[in-house]
């Protein structure tokens, strides 16, 4: 039954996801609603990124049935990588997360472009230095940029911090909750430490295969200390 909620954005109604016979995720139901923080946290192999891919259309479920509204979405990869042989400078990369593209990039959309490179502590010289050149921690930066250049609905990043350093680590997250709060943003946020982003009116999701918990961060802690961890 499809939900009847104008502040519904997702809804997994008992989802199993599967990689030939192997259930990854089995039997997952939850709901995503407009202005949500969720974090989702579990061990490695979990299925922690599976669930994300079923979010962005990567994979199917093999039972059960997801709902999802109509919304723009952004969204930065665990693995980010480059091919090395295809010269994107960064500003072409960029770019290309844009709904709209010319053959000529309009002005306006360059400064916006260098806008949010000044918002990442990013100097505008790296515009055109080709993406494959770029250290772990711009690349991550510069990706989140293309997440957020087209105004997203809901943004979902899969481990955002693994390649930035603790200096710039806490700023991203407190921009993260300045543009939840000014963009009526929804994020689904995949990590390993809730430390990163504590937030009292979030939402956590921990995963293992199933899903053993989904409920606010302060009764994530309680369940915590009846013994259950996360790596």
């Amino acid at each position: 039954m499809k939900p009847d909620c104008s502040k519904c954005l997702i809804e997994y109604q008992d989802v199993t996801l599967s990689y030939g016979y192997l259930d990854v995720i089995k039997s997952a139901s939850f709901t995503v609603h407009e202005g949500d923080f969720l974090n989702i946290v579990g061990p490695n192999g979990a299925g922690k990124t599976t669930l994300i891919k079923s979010l962005i259309h990567q994979i199917k479920p093999s039972s059960g049935v997801i709902f999802m509204s109509d919304f723009k979405m952004g969204y930065v990869p665990q693995k980010l990588s480059i091919k090395r042989h295809i010269p994107l400078t960064v500003l072409e990369f960029i770019y290309t997360g844009c709904d709209v593209q010319k053959i000529i990039i309009p002005k306006e959309t360059k400064a916006l472009i260098i806008f949010w490179l000044d918002k990442m502590k990013l100097d505008k010289s790296l515009l055109h230095e080709k993406v494959s050149h770029l250290s772990g921690g711009q690349l991550q930066r510069i990706y989140l940029i293309r997440s957020l250049i087209s105004n997203p609905k809901v943004l979902i990043l899969d481990e955002p911090a693994s390649a930035l350093d603790p200096s710039f680590r806490e700023y991203f997250y407190e921009l993260i909750k300045a543009l939840r709060i000014k963009n009526q943003l929804t994020i689904i946020h995949i990590t390993h430490d809730l430390t990163d982003v504590i937030l009292e009116n979030s939402l956590v999701m921990y995963v293992d295969q199933e899903i053993k918990f989904f409920g606010t961060y302060i009764d994530f802690n309680k369940f915590e200390h009846e013994g259950h961890h996360h790596d």
